[in-house]
């Protein structure tokens, strides 16, 4: 046990006391007072012999305990014997983090470093991406920033600026994963330049979702009477990587005459986002 851990082992006492009701001379406890008691729990006087056996067992831990160059081989030689993935790694953590009451100190550092990658800026490059995907900064009827997209998506509000354009990111490398079927820890690992692209291919107006949406509705309001009856069933859509256009075959009958089904492919053609051709080739 260290100072932070009896601090907090007293504080809990001292609450759960409260809660219970435990006063002296009509008042409630107070932390010193905690103190004894967790002294008397540890079987010393007081809290001053208490804190005198911590300071010696924390010296006696620091003299016998290996070097840091040495105990970063020693870790790594144990991660090679056992075998521990990161999920293992992780759990083992959480385990020493409670056993050593350190959650509190732990939270802290953990929101340190969210703030600093929250207030990150992004790259020039990064920013341009999500405008070209359709990302822009807005401002809230509070006066506070935050990010919108052109399909109707938006955040909350940010205090700043930067933060609604890191939040944005966040978002859209989420959707872009997710449509590529990655993991974010398999888009972390990318470089900047592939993780824009990433983005850019699977969100920009180009896309395969949105040429294939743009395709189906495109498809729905075709008519396709002038080329001998109406639709009878149709295939799925074919698709050539990179090139903005899809093709299916489609089947047409006229209910009106007892002829065979008409076979015909029906393509349509999308650049930045919009139809510009649709064909039928019988």
């Amino acid at each position: 046990m260290n100072s932070q851990q009896l601090k907090s082992r007293a504080t809990r006492l001292m609450n759960r006391l409260a809660a219970l009701g435990f006063t002296k001379d009509g008042k409630p406890l107070v932390i010193d007072q905690a103190f004894e008691l967790v002294a008397a729990e540890e079987g010393c006087r007081n809290q001053h012999e208490l804190r005198a056996r911590l300071e010696k067992e924390r010296g006696a831990d620091r003299s016998d305990a290996p070097s840091e160059v040495q105990a970063h081989f020693d870790w790594a030689a144990l991660l090679q014997q056992q075998g521990w993935s990161d999920a293992s790694q992780r759990s083992l953590l959480m385990d020493f983090i409670k056993e050593r009451e350190l959650m509190m100190d732990f939270v802290g550092f953990a929101h340190k470093a969210a703030d600093i990658e929250e207030v990150e800026e992004l790259s020039v490059a990064e920013q341009d991406a999500l405008e070209g995907v359709g990302y822009s900064i807005a401002i809230s009827e509070f006066g506070l920033p935050y990010w919108q997209l052109d399909e109707g998506d938006a955040s909350e509000d940010f205090d700043t600026v930067e933060k609604a354009w890191r939040d944005a990111w966040k978002d859209a490398q989420g959707k872009a994963a997710k449509l590529a079927g990655m993991s974010l820890k398999d888009t972390d690992s990318l470089s900047e330049a592939a993780r824009i692209s990433l983005i850019r291919r699977h969100l920009g107006p180009d896309s395969e979702a949105n040429v294939r949406r743009l395709a189906d509705d495109a498809y729905e309001a075709y008519d396709f009477t002038g080329f001998g009856g109406t639709v009878a069933s149709d295939s799925g859509w074919e698709t050539c990587t990179g090139s903005g256009s899809m093709t299916r075959t489609v089947y047409l009958e006229n209910e009106e005459a007892d002829e065979p089904s008409i076979r015909v492919r029906f393509t349509v053609e999308v650049a930045n986002g919009v139809v510009v051709r649709t064909s039928v080739n019988t």
